[in-house]
């Protein structure tokens, strides 16, 4: 019998928390981009950023506005902290799961929380972008 015969295969919860990390990491560099972008536009008059599309949809737009710093910092830093939180948890979930081959379950708690908090800042980013700013960021919009 090959070893790899005798190697359990990963299981749904390995390739789903697989899946997380991997979003994170598309996540956390978007949010990694919209934080140049911001310094950028905050720092540079000349400054044209590639999703300066239209009124409707201009990334400028939305980061030279007053929502797009929370509690003092960018938004974007808030994506940063929130796609290496989820990669960290994502990350501990694979570790357990590994190691007790089950499906990491002290992660999927973590990430159920985050989650739930995720799409309700998701809900509220997307109208103050959309009613009160009255412009869409793409990158913004693929981070939520």
């Amino acid at each position: 019998m090959k070893d790899a015969d005798r190697r359990p295969r990963a299981g749904g919860g390995e390739i789903a928390l697989s899946i997380v990390a991997v979003l994170a990491c598309l996540g956390l560099c978007a949010s990694l981009y919209l934080n140049w972008l911001h310094y950028k536009v905050h720092t540079d008059a000349s400054f044209s950023s590639m999703c300066a599309i239209s009124e409707e949809v201009n990334c400028e737009t939305v980061a030279m506005s007053q929502y797009s710093v929370i509690l003092g910092l960018p938004v974007s830093y808030w994506g940063i902290a929130a796609h290496v939180l989820y990669l960290l948890v994502a990350g501990v979930g694979l570790l357990d799961a590994r190691r007790k081959r089950e499906a990491g379950t002290r992660g999927w708690g973590i990430l159920s929380i985050m989650a739930a908090f995720a799409v309700a800042a998701s809900a509220a980013l997307f109208c103050v972008a959309h009613f009160a700013i009255g412009s869409l960021c793409p990158f913004c919009i693929a981070v939520w």
